[in-house]
């Protein structure tokens, strides 16, 4: 059964499944007159600044390619736009799930977290949700450019970054006319042994909701039978990037943002959809030692300031912010987007789809 709903933002998203098939239009994205601000927001901005202040730092797991110099660069465009002189501590993460588990232990014991906010992929932070140990919070209450297509997990976790999966290629290696059209056509033999296959499987159980279990895991099959070189994200980059391999069959939109930044000759395998898109997110845990400031920064991010240093670090950006890499990139483009709400009701089923999909392709 296909339902339909009306955004915040006015497009139409297409509810398949478990998850939300839309077409973003070329007239726009986003509401004309969302920024006003109310009486409310003006007066409680104030009071939060005043808080953070107050708290003086704030302890943030994020994600190891933002690297010291962009949490730095984060966290001195938020003391200038709010006048503060907070400090960030960055803890670089290339282990969500490890930081998910720290913090549930820490909770559960009784102690404070040891992080305030952290950065984690909407998998992840479904687990901090699912257990009640998201703090949240009236996110637009305060911050009049904050959407509801940014806030989830009932207020607990804030959509930073939506990330696209396409095939990627190298440019000098492969002409336009000879790429693949659709994701079907990656099982063609004229790519056999020829194929870089990321060592995920989120992207795929995504199309699953379009394509159905049976045809997913019968495409992975043959997709296992090119006899690919199972890679993750950066050696896919290195791989491509250095001719070794042609073609990916998926690759993440900040490897590929970043490759574009550095003058690589890697780019998208443009055309083929639908396009899955998964979420980055920011939450505060419960009992944070310094929740106000984690609040401001969190929120920050979602800023034009904040979204320019996410992508000029990291190649991340959120396509419900105006002007970002990944609203002009997606405008236009039939995305795949995961529902929150199934995601939480029932994570053992994607759990296990995750788990039939490796074993289809082939992955540990």
């Amino acid at each position: 059964m296909i339902h339909e709903r009306p955004s915040e933002s006015g497009h139409c998203w297409r509810f398949v499944g478990s998850a939300w098939l839309v077409v973003l239009s070329v007239s726009g994205l986003f509401p004309g007159n969302g920024n006003a601000i109310t009486p409310t927001q003006a007066e409680r901005l104030p009071r939060l600044i005043e808080a953070a202040r107050r708290e003086g730092e704030i302890d943030f797991a994020g994600p190891s390619s933002l690297t010291p110099k962009g949490a730095q660069a984060l966290i001195a465009a938020l003391n200038k736009k709010n006048g503060l002189a907070l400090k960030l501590n960055y803890v670089p993460s290339t282990n969500y799930p490890a930081v998910v588990s720290r913090v549930i232990t820490e909770i559960q014991a009784g102690q404070a977290p040891t992080f305030d906010a952290v950065y984690l992929t909407e998998f992840n932070m479904a687990k901090l949700h699912s257990r009640g140990f998201l703090d949240p919070f009236d996110w637009r209450g305060i911050f009049n450019y904050v959407t509801r297509d940014s806030i989830h997990f009932d207020d607990g976790g804030i959509l930073i970054a939506t990330i696209f999966t396409l095939p990627v290629y190298n440019t000098n290696l492969i002409k336009s006319q000879d790429l693949p059209k659709q994701w079907e056509d990656l099982v063609s033999p004229r790519w056999k042994k020829k194929l870089v296959v990321a060592k995920y499987v989120q992207h795929w159980v995504s199309l699953s909701e379009v394509w159905g279990e049976e045809k997913s895991v019968e495409f992975l099959k043959r997709l296992r039978a090119q006899e690919p070189l199972y890679a993750l994200y950066p050696e896919i980059q290195t791989r491509l990037a250095s001719g070794e391999y042609a073609l990916a069959a998926s690759q993440v939109s900040p490897f590929v943002e970043v490759a574009r930044q550095r003058g690589m000759p890697i780019d998208y395998v443009d055309g083929v959809t639908p396009v899955p898109v998964l979420f980055d997110m920011m939450g505060v845990p419960k009992r944070s030692r310094h929740p106000n400031a984690a609040r401001l920064f969190v929120a920050f991010s979602l800023t034009p300031e904040g979204q320019a240093v996410w992508a000029d670090f990291t190649g991340r950006s959120s396509l419900f912010i105006p002007g970002t890499p990944a609203a002009k990139f997606g405008r236009g483009k039939k995305l795949l987007m995961r529902n929150m709400k199934a995601l939480v009701e029932n994570p053992e089923r994607f759990e296990k789809l995750e788990n039939k999909f490796a074993d289809a392709l082939g992955i540990k």
